[in-house]
């Protein structure tokens, strides 16, 4: 019975459901625990797949960073950095692109000198890590998380040094990434977590950097949940399995930023939980076991149902399933399966690996489409860029094009298929720059970046300039095999630096060749920068020499002229036509006319001054000359009216010697009159001579004999000189006569031996010696003043104090005076040299200070002898009765010139002013024959006199009587009207009046 039992069916569906169960068990156990790997293997992929996406995101924005800070540096290397235009750039530059907080520029000292972000204050980031490595390296630079300076928000900071065209470093420019707009990816992928994990992202120091989900309040601060693993980051990425503080097993999958810019690294961390791995496993095995379970109870039940019915037809069922999927048709499942447990739960694992496939089916087109927007997106934007990409292959010293995008055609205008021919594009380049550009193919060993510039002909043969720049890629051995570029068409920024290089040197020549000068100065006085005239000005021989000086104690007579100007510029920030003082090389002294300003930044700190120096030094002398010139004409106006005056109180005297001497006929009174008559003379010519100097009027000519004048100086000299001084004279007896003014050669000689008398307060002795000299060709030519012909030399030599080269340049000048206040008027020499020229001559002087001065007066001579005649004494003419009306506002002059007249046979009517005059005339006009009448008188002036009287009788023989030495009034009347100048002797009134009655 228990046999039969044993071998019946049921207990053998039994046995074989029990012996089936076990396997299933185990085969489920088998299933659970490969899943779970794969799980595990799966999670751990995925998870260092996601890590590794973002880091390799987050290092292909640190490229586009560096490239646009590349980018960047080339707008502001090109051209001088003006804040304004640097400003409104990044400001442009910044609210385009949204992923960063700030763009600024600074110069090699770290102040910041533009920022798109305004700034309140002076910023300087010379302590920031990021500016220092990017001023060391010379390359691009990734600073550390922190609160930025200027915009006071969580970023990470990356710079690129600015270079000028040598390479020399300008400063830096540097962009702010907002940690916010960082974290845009990682918040994307952190929603793809199992729900409970984590992404986080720290830098090598252990600071969060950035966490997903829960990361507010938390970044910036160390994340100590990672300390125990911190020290295991070390490789690229990786997988860790550890408990976390709280005891959790944790799998944490990490993946490291790391570049040659930013060695030390920023690592993405996503850690899921253990459990989170094994959730739906662990749920799929309690399910399994529940089904497993059931099924085993129900087939204990079902057993009498046959074998075929419930294995065959599921095992067909399942085998058709795998079929259609093997064909591809994933949504295929086994249904309707009947059978046991066994045949159930491997339809439900098939099914289980169905969906499981149908799945990974989805991601996988899923990842094909995001793969393809992706490169259609890249296609958009390659085709709309202003570079073009490309790539060759290396061989030998040859490069072989295998890609190129596909913008060629619209920024050169070739096909694609052309630009990857082999000989392409050496034969486009411009033939003139083709070996310069082909010989950096041939160091490509030498380094892996390169970058130039050279001309290339597009389809319709226009050249552009391109910037080539391409990167060296190497095989394991080191060997480059590929390189990677990108050209760009740089036609309108070339054309600009032709432009702006014309500008700067138009801007240079007109600097250059400006004829008035140019600087710029610190306001500490250091010359930055000054044009060759200011140079030249100034007595330099070079810009050089100019710029080492300081403005302040080296050009400024006066400092505290230079600190007055400063105060013009605070004041009103520029200061126009400025007269100041300032001083050349050697000391000389010269007048500027100064106009600048201040150059000043937006804090209103003056940075320099430039302005424009003219100078004016001959126009400072002519308005100088001007002025003496106006002085001059007031003091001809002065010496006019008071030679009027002493020249009628000359007149009576010099008219009452001849009434005299025929009165007294003893020797002594005759003795006393001549010594008179010498005096008055003597005061006539000196009123002479003021007239001359003060109105330029130019004396009468005649010829002289020198010797007589030297012979006048002498007798002057012995009377009224000091007795302390001696004077010797040495003249030839065939000494030449000369064409001249006597008058104002005496002048020219007693000037030049009163400043002699002056140069020896203590005495000492005065040798004049006059000779003949014919001056050749040579002498003349050595001589700018000199005329080659006969010479008559006048030396005045003293035994003086002498006087230095520098006073020798100036006594010629008017008004200069080495002579104490209110000794000496400095118009003496001036006046020598003006007489001396005017007659065709010049003034040479030797002197040494403590040995005396010598003047060589050289005036123009005819050669001969003049023979001294013993002059026959001329009898006077006398009168015959003839009535003259004499008219004089001077009692005296009238009662003298009357007693004259009467003496010497005439009849005299006399009147005190013009209009007595006319109503003597109009008595008496048949009867007078002569009108003698001042010119100078209260009412009516003789012109008037003259005009009314001519009026009533144009035939009037007339005689003008005045003290200037002429009266230009004269020259408008008659011809019959005769000049006479006062005072006048007995003798010139006779001769004057006897020549008018022929």
């Amino acid at each position: 019975m228990n046999k039969k039992l044993f071998f019946s069916l049921r207990v053998r569906l039994l046995l074989l459901i029990i012996i089936a169960v076990i396997p299933g068990l185990f085969l489920a156990i088998y299933t659970i625990n490969e899943e779970r790997q794969r799980e595990k293997d799966e999670a751990q992929d995925y998870a260092i797949r996601l890590a590794h996406i973002i880091a390799v995101q987050e290092q292909d924005m640190m490229d586009a960073t560096r490239q646009l800070l590349i980018t960047v540096s080339y707008v502001f290397h090109t051209e001088e950095i003006k804040p304004d235009q640097c400003n409104k750039f990044l400001v442009g530059l910044l609210s385009h692109f949204k992923r960063y907080t700030n763009f600024g520029v600074c110069d090699t000292q770290g102040n910041v000198i533009g920022s798109a972000i305004p700034l309140n204050k002076q910023t300087n980031l010379a302590d920031r890590g990021y500016f220092q490595k990017a001023l060391q390296t010379g390359d691009f630079a990734i600073g550390e998380y922190q609160i930025g300076r200027i915009t006071g928000k969580p970023s990470i900071n990356l710079a690129y040094p600015l270079l000028d065209e040598n390479g020399k470093k300008q400063g830096v420019v540097f962009a702010a990434l907002n940690i916010e707009k960082l974290g845009e990816l990682e918040t994307r992928v952190a929603k793809q977590l199992p729900q409970g994990s984590t992404m986080s992202k720290i830098d090598k120091n252990g600071i969060l950097l950035a966490r997903y989900p829960d990361g507010e309040g938390k970044i910036g601060h160390p994340a100590f949940e990672f300390s125990h693993i911190l020290d295991k980051l070390t490789q690229t990425q990786g997988v860790i399995w550890a408990n976390d503080t709280n005891g959790i097993l944790q799998i944490y999958a990490y993946s490291t930023i790391k570049s040659r810019f930013s060695p030390s690294g920023v690592s993405v961390v996503l850690n899921i939980p253990e459990n989170l791995v094994f959730q739906e496993i662990n749920n799929t095995f309690n399910r399994n076991l529940v089904v497993l379970g059931i099924a085993a109870i129900v087939i204990l039940f079902i057993g009498a149902l046959s074998n075929e019915l419930f294995i065959v037809r599921g095992l067909n069922s399942l085998r058709n399933a795998a079929q259609e999927i093997a064909f591809g048709n994933l949504q295929t499942r086994a249904r309707d399966i009947r059978g046991i447990r066994e045949i159930k739960h491997l339809a439900h694992t098939f099914n289980g690996m169905a969906v499981s496939l149908e799945k990974r089916e989805a991601e996988r087109e899923r990842a094909e489409q995001s793969l393809k927007e992706a490169s259609d997106n890249l296609n958009r934007l390659l085709a709309a860029s202003p570079t073009i990409l490309y790539a060759a292959k290396i061989e030998g010293q040859y490069t072989i094009p295998i890609w190129v995008t596909q913008n060629i055609k619209r920024i050169l205008g070739y096909e694609v298929e052309d630009a990857l021919k082999s000989d392409w594009w050496v034969t486009h380049m411009y033939p003139e720059d083709r070996e310069r550009t082909l010989s950096i193919m041939t160091i490509l060993n030498s380094k892996d970046f390169h970058a130039h510039e050279y001309r290339f002909l597009r389809n319709d043969d226009t050249v552009l300039w391109i910037y080539d720049e391409f990167r060296v890629l190497r095989d394991v051995s080191d060997r480059p095999t590929e390189i990677v570029g990108s050209w760009t068409d740089i036609t309108d920024r070339k054309q600009t630096e032709q432009a702006l290089k014309d500008s700067e040197e138009k801007y240079r020549n007109i600097v250059t060749w400006a004829p008035v000068g140019i600087f710029q100065s610190t306001p500490d006085g250091k010359f930055l920068s000054a044009n060759p005239r200011l140079a030249e000005l100034l007595g330099y021989t070079s810009i050089d020499e100019l710029l080492t000086r300081n403005l302040e104690t080296d050009i400024y007579f006066n400092p505290d002229d230079r600190r007055s100007a400063i105060n013009e510029y605070d004041r009103k920030g520029f200061a126009i036509n400025l007269e100041v003082l300032w001083k050349k090389k050697d000391g000389t002294q010269i007048y500027i006319d100064l106009t600048s300003h201040a150059v000043k930044d937006k804090s209103g700190r003056t940075l320099f001054y430039e302005g424009f120096v003219n100078d004016v030094t001959e126009k400072k002398k002519i308005e100088a000359q001007l002025l003496r010139n106006q002085r001059m004409e007031s003091i001809g106006t002065l010496a006019g009216g008071i030679a009027h005056d002493l020249n009628n109180v000359l007149g009576p005297i010099l008219l009452s010697l001849d009434i005299l001497r025929c009165k007294f006929k003893d020797e002594q009174t005759l003795k006393m009159l001549e010594m008179l008559e010498a005096t008055t003379n003597r005061g006539a010519n000196l009123i002479k001579q003021i007239l001359s100097f003060a109105r330029g009027v130019e004396g009468e000519r005649t010829i002289i004999q020198i010797r007589h004048l030297i012979g006048e100086i002498k007798k002057i000299f012995n009377e009224t000189f000091p007795k302390s001084i001696t004077l010797t004279t040495d003249i030839p007896k065939n000494l030449w006569t000369m064409s001249g003014d006597a008058t104002q050669i005496h002048q020219i000689l007693m000037n030049i031996c009163v400043n002699a008398r002056d140069a020896m307060p203590k005495g000492g002795a005065i040798a004049i010696k006059a000779e003949n000299i014919n001056l050749d060709d040579m002498y003349s030519h050595l001589h700018v003043d000199a005329k080659p012909g006969p010479h008559v030399v006048i030396s005045v030599t003293d035994s003086g104090t002498g006087m230095s080269p520098e006073i020798i340049d100036k006594i010629f000048e008017p008004f200069f005076t080495t002579k104490g206040l209110g000794k000496g008027t400095g118009l003496g020499l001036a006046t020598v040299l003006s007489i001396v020229k005017s007659h065709g001559g010049f003034v040479n002087v030797y002197s040494e200070v403590g040995k005396g001065t010598t003047f060589k007066v050289y005036l123009p001579s005819q050669e001969g002898v003049q023979l001294e005649i013993e002059e026959e004494k001329e009898e006077l003419p006398v009168g015959n009765g003839e009535l003259i009306l004499v008219v004089d506002d001077e009692a005296t002059i009238r009662e003298i010139t009357k007693s004259t007249l009467v003496t010497y046979g005439y009849t005299v009517l006399t009147a005190n002013d013009g209009i007595e005059a006319i109503a003597l005339y109009s008595e008496h006009k048949n009867r007078i024959a002569l009108l003698l009448t001042d010119m100078m008188m209260p009412n009516m002036g003789g012109v008037d006199t003259i005009r009314v009287i001519s009026k009533m009788n144009p035939k009037v023989k007339v005689v003008a009587v005045s003290g200037l030495a002429q009266d230009v009034s004269v020259a408008e009347m008659k011809e019959e009207v005769v000049f006479l100048n006062k005072p006048y002797t007995s003798e010139i009134l006779l001769k004057t009046v006897g020549w008018l009655k022929k």
